[in-house]
């Protein structure tokens, strides 16, 4: 087969001729490469082109979109019982919220209460902490049923708070 070729190659007319065959059946399959590479492209072109689709059956299209909407309704927003029971929920936390802020207005209500107890224990302190002579002269100044009568408010105002604190602190236990 060499020689053959050898043979063939030594005239230079039959070479030429060989090329150009050769050329040509090359150039006819690239041709053919060329239109099959055109159809596909075309092909997948039409089948990518969703709005041409939509253009041809909207009814379809529509009816599928529906569907995937109700889909993710379903899968998204769960189901009637589970919304009861947000719903609840909610309502459970605003009560709970509301029962919060009213013990927290309590506690500050009380808790100004204490300091005005204690600035009556500070002055009843810088009272005891006087010479028993300035003791005798406030006590002749003021009677003695004034210091029995704070005394008194004392005591009762501690004993409210304590009794409110403590019924509170079993509310809050029994609740949780």
């Amino acid at each position: 087969m060499a020689e053959e070729i050898r043979l063939r190659a030594s005239d230079p007319e039959t070479a030429r001729a060989e090329i150009e065959q050769t050329r040509a059946r090359l150039s006819g399959t690239i041709d053919e490469i060329e239109d099959v590479l055109i159809r596909k492209r075309e092909r997948v072109r039409r089948q990518l082109d969703v709005i041409a689709r939509i253009r041809e059956k909207p009814l379809h299209a529509a009816g599928i979109v529906l569907g995937l909407g109700v889909l993710a309704g379903f899968v998204s927003g769960g189901s009637a019982k589970e919304r009861e029971r947000r719903v609840a929920a909610d309502e459970r936390a605003s009560l709970w919220e509301a029962r919060a802020r009213r013990l927290l207005a309590i506690a500050r209500s009380q808790e100004e209460e204490i300091e005005d107890l204690e600035l009556s224990l500070a002055e009843l302190e810088r009272h005891l902490q006087l010479d028993p002579d300035e003791q005798e002269e406030l006590d002749d100044e003021d009677s003695p049923s004034r210091w029995s009568e704070f005394r008194e408010t004392v005591v009762e105002r501690v004993g409210e708070y304590l009794s409110t604190a403590a019924g509170l602190a079993g509310e809050l236990r029994r609740r949780l």
